[in-house]
């Protein structure tokens, strides 16, 4: 089973969502379009108690991959996007 957890994220008055994607049987996660609230994000990756295994980002605009290398260096993960 897959636990979705979208994460309502803002800088100013622009709103956005970031995933945190659990695969509940592993405990193994994937962080998806990681921008502005780093605290945000941080916290449901430790309350869930993930082990987060890849970043993967839908596009290029900074809203989606502003933190993409802060939580690839911090937890030693690849990024993925597509070349498109």
């Amino acid at each position: 089973m897959v636990q979705v957890y979208p994460l309502r994220v803002r800088k100013d008055s622009f709103i956005n969502y970031t995933y945190v994607v659990v695969n509940k049987s592993s405990q193994e996660a994937l962080l998806i379009d990681p921008g502005w609230e780093p605290d945000t994000i941080m916290h449901c990756l430790l309350k869930t108690e993930c082990t987060l295994r890849g970043i993967l980002l839908t596009h290029h605009h900074p809203d989606h991959t502003q933190l993409a290398a802060y939580f690839a260096s911090t937890f030693k993960v690849p990024v993925y996007m597509s070349q498109a």
